[in-house]
């Protein structure tokens, strides 16, 4: 059962299990949609400095007081918020929310630990280019114009540009009530509200957001890169948060390649025996979305491969799925929802995101209820909407503009 409330004007979200553990999140709604080219990586620097101390507690104090209880904190930035969250036992929860507060409301920015943390970043940037999945989702993402098209690190130069005050002056426009969640799951009672109440104190200034568009703009790339393998993604435009088609779209990636069973998988590596590493995914945003084909080969078989999505992306559209498909993707998706709502950290995140994405309130069996509602001529529609369209290619590896311009071929010239 949800319960919303607001406690000190911060917009709150309860819900109550019986488990002997409580997860404690909040969601900020800044990231690189919100940045320019010149503060890019700004949300993600303020993520590490709030753990970088606060009026209470020095970085040290913060983890001794954490690792005492068995206490877990931590966090992440995405290109649309950024979210801070943890999980102690139930008698714990004071300590938690003590040091959750002050490291969000009262960061110190000490300069010396801005300095070191610039050389952190460095380091995760550099990491970040020797990782070819996460060189590939950078350059997808610059299918979207504005700041979904950023890297959530930022670049090198921003990161020795930015000052102390850069960091202070960001978080204080972002980091306001109306612009934040917080979500709490677990065995808990009306005695959380104490908590918040006497440690979540700030002034009421409010954000200024203005709307800022990132149209999806197809395009293709390639980088040379001297790599074993080659790697791909194919992109198509997708669909945002607030479709009311998502669920038909996660039915589409799944039978399509996100699962074992799925019939890229299925053909191309466990029959074929050509790719090791073959799949889709979907990618959500408030207001866009997109749906990526990738994969890890040797770059002799890139084209056949490509040849052979190409062809099971057509046979979608000229005959669609399966009553039968339908009905074990049904089961799948049922299943993924039902056992991901037994971890407690669920509904904390669940209910924080649907939230700040201006998303209707759901339960597991509301999501579980929309995938049985769907329909094969829906899904059979949703595909031909999806993959009528060029896609954007992607390339990586020790390839020249001869392959490049094969695999596009397959995919520019046939549709």
């Amino acid at each position: 059962m949800i319960e919303k409330l607001k406690i000190n004007n911060f917009n709150i979200i309860k819900h109550k299990t019986n488990f002997n553990t409580i997860s404690f999140v909040v969601y900020i709604k800044v990231g690189p949609i919100l940045e320019t080219k010149e503060n890019n990586g700004i949300s993600h620097f303020i993520e590490h400095m709030l753990f970088k101390g606060s009026k209470k507690y020095s970085t040290r104090k913060m983890a001794e007081v954490l690792d005492g209880i068995g206490g877990d904190i931590n966090a992440f930035t995405t290109r649309e918020y950024t979210v801070v969250h943890g999980k102690v036992l139930n008698e714990y929860l004071e300590i938690l929310i003590d040091v959750l507060s002050d490291m969000i409301i009262n960061t110190l920015f000490l300069e010396e630990e801005f300095e070191k943390e610039k050389n952190v970043i460095y380091e995760e940037i550099n990491a970040s280019e020797d990782i070819p999945e996460e060189i590939l989702e950078d350059l997808s993402a610059t299918v979207f114009e504005g700041g979904l098209s950023y890297p959530i690190l930022g670049t090198k130069e921003n990161i020795e540009n930015f000052t102390v005050e850069d960091l202070k002056n960001f978080k204080n426009a972002y980091y306001t009530k109306d612009n934040m969640v917080i979500s709490i799951s677990g065995n808990i009672d009306d005695s959380v509200d104490n908590l918040i109440k006497k440690y979540f104190v700030m002034d009421d200034r409010k954000v200024h957001i203005e709307k800022r568009e990132c149209p999806f703009i197809p395009k293709n790339n390639y980088i040379y890169k001297e790599l074993e393998q080659t790697y791909f993604e194919i992109v198509y435009k997708g669909l945002s948060l607030q479709d009311e088609k998502k669920y038909s779209m996660f039915i589409v990636n799944n039978l399509l390649g996100a699962s074992v069973s799925s019939r890229l998988f299925q053909h191309i590596r466990e029959e074929k025996g050509l790719t090791y590493s073959i799949n889709s995914d979907v990618s959500m945003y408030e207001d866009s979305g997109m749906l990526v084909i990738s994969g890890s080969l040797q770059p002799e078989n890139l084209t056949i491969v490509n040849q052979l999505i190409y062809k099971e992306i057509k046979n979608l559209i000229d005959n669609g799925i399966t009553e039968e498909e339908l009905l074990r993707n049904k089961k799948q998706m049922r299943a993924v929802v039902l056992m991901d709502s037994e971890q407690n950290g669920f509904y904390s995140y669940y209910n924080a995101k649907n939230h700040i994405m201006n998303l209707q309130d759901q339960s597991a069996e509301d999501i579980v209820n929309a995938y049985d509602l769907i329909s094969i001529e829906e899904v059979n529609q949703l595909i031909k909407e999806v993959f009528s369209s060029k896609p954007s290619i992607f390339l990586l590896g020790s390839l020249d503009d001869k392959l490049y311009h094969e695999v596009l071929d397959i995919w520019h010239s046939n549709l």
